[in-house]
């Protein structure tokens, strides 16, 4: 759904980016847990080629792209 870092100041995790299908509130509702939203953007799509090779090669039945 989204990518997660951590702050590095209070350690707390937070959504910096999340995928063109989803958005920060649906990420934050399928989370245990408090999360901070405020700072997330909109993921940008890998190139094409590198696409091909996550999608055919690293997971080809797409459990995790």
């Amino acid at each position: 759904m989204g990518v997660m870092r951590f702050d590095d100041k209070t350690k707390r995790m937070y959504l910096a980016e999340y995928f063109a299908d989803r958005s920060p509130s649906e990420v934050m509702e399928n989370t245990g847990f408090e999360l901070d939203v405020a700072k997330a953007v909109e993921a940008k799509l890998p190139p094409p080629d590198v696409l091909e090779i996550l999608l055919t090669k690293v997971d080809p039945f797409r459990i995790m792209v």
